[in-house]
């Protein structure tokens, strides 16, 4: 499986447990599904883009990444199409792969149960998108300190081709927008959310002259230590998942709205195709219809609702590993390949098929696949 690797600086000898690794291995499609969750559509303003925007997501990890050796390891890469771009889109291209690499590292290294935009946080929240505000936040109890409470804020940043001096002033500004929440402003609508002596990491993800992709994380010492936050524990972990899981469900939902021969639920499971690409997204159907109801609702989700969602992921996950065992089995010849996380979004790429073309090649006329897979 390829690899990012990574150097992280300034973390502190227990966190994350040493030895700190060189690098993180992970498939497309892993980060396909961090691609939709980690995004909001709502963080540049004016009218949601659920699926288009989703879509963006996904298709660049498969247009702008590629596969390469390194010295016997097999490493992330840009691809030929990302050389072809003009800068400005280079530039666009390289801060969504950033917070999608942030999001992939910092669960790993980390242990946060999920990585999220602030500004899909606040939307459930209720609370209004304005002024400045860091890209991510993240949460996991187990990184609960004295007077802290286990939240993680950071500020990503990509870059399209980086130096190490570029990757170093990208670093200085990412903690210098970090600390910014100490001062009096619209910052501190969300630092309300986020209490006292948040862990903080600054990301920088780019790609070398030579063409691969690499990260660096720094954890810069946290400002605010007299606040504490407005949501509890189990109506965070709840809030973030909650938030993470919504767009996914969005974006079938928008699917299912305008292209419904794309959309199918079958043996538990809420799938669509997105177009344009062999990719197939989904939820459990329980999981998904769960989502959509809570996030259907008036702003803000309480924190008693909040709660009870963290507090009901035991279950989930039993539905989740049932899922799993079902979808290995039904669907071995119709997925090339399958990736479903831990909380049931499910990315698969389909293989070469033609509905049973008698022009086709012998080990392909015997595929059928119903209209939706089409």
């Amino acid at each position: 499986m390829p690899k990012i690797r990574f150097e992280a600086t300034n973390f502190p000898t227990y966190f994350p447990p040493p030895p700190m690794p060189a690098d993180v291995e992970v498939s497309r499609l892993q980060l396909a599904v961090e691609a939709m969750r980690v995004g909001a559509s709502e963080n540049v303003g004016g009218p949601r883009r659920r699926f288009p925007e989703r879509l963006w997501r996904a298709t660049m990890v498969w247009a702008f990444l590629e596969e390469r050796d390194l010295h016997g390891d097999l490493v992330w890469a840009r691809s030929q199409a990302f050389v072809d771009l003009d800068p400005s889109e280079k530039t666009s291209v390289s801060f969504l792969l950033g917070l999608v690499q942030a999001s992939v590292l910092t669960k790993r290294l980390l242990g946060l149960s999920d990585v999220v935009h602030v500004d899909s946080l606040l939307e459930l929240c209720g609370i209004p998108r304005t002024g400045r505000r860091p890209d991510l936040v993240g949460f996991d109890p187990a990184l609960a300190v004295p007077g802290g409470y286990g939240r993680v804020l950071i500020e990503s940043k990509g870059r399209s081709e980086a130096t190490g001096s570029v990757v170093r002033a990208a670093l200085q500004s990412a903690k210098e927008q970090l600390e910014e929440f100490d001062d009096d402003g619209e910052w501190n609508r969300a630092y309300a959310l986020i209490g006292a002596n948040p862990v903080l990491v600054a990301s920088v993800g780019h790609f070398t002259r030579a063409g691969y992709w690499n990260g660096h994380l720094d954890d810069p010492p946290p400002m605010r230590d007299d606040q504490p936050p407005r949501v509890g524990e189990r109506a965070f972990e709840g809030l973030l998942n909650l938030a993470s899981l919504r767009s996914v469900v969005d974006t079938i939902a928008e699917i299912r709205e305008y292209a419904p021969a794309r959309f199918n639920r079958t043996n538990g499971m809420t799938f669509a195709r997105l177009p344009g690409i062999n990719m197939i997204i989904g939820l459990p159907t329980q999981i998904y219809d769960e989502v959509a109801t809570i996030t259907g609702t008036d702003r803000p989700i309480s924190d008693y609702r909040a709660a009870r969602w963290a507090q009901d992921s035991d279950g989930r996950a039993e539905i989740v590993e049932t899922r799993r065992q079902q979808i290995s089995e039904d669907y071995s010849e119709a997925f090339a390949d399958f990736y479903l996380d831990k909380d049931g979004v499910l990315a698969a790429s389909l293989p070469p098929f033609n509905n049973g073309d008698d022009n086709a090649a012998p080990d392909e006329q015997a595929r059928e696949y119903p209209d939706w897979l089409v």
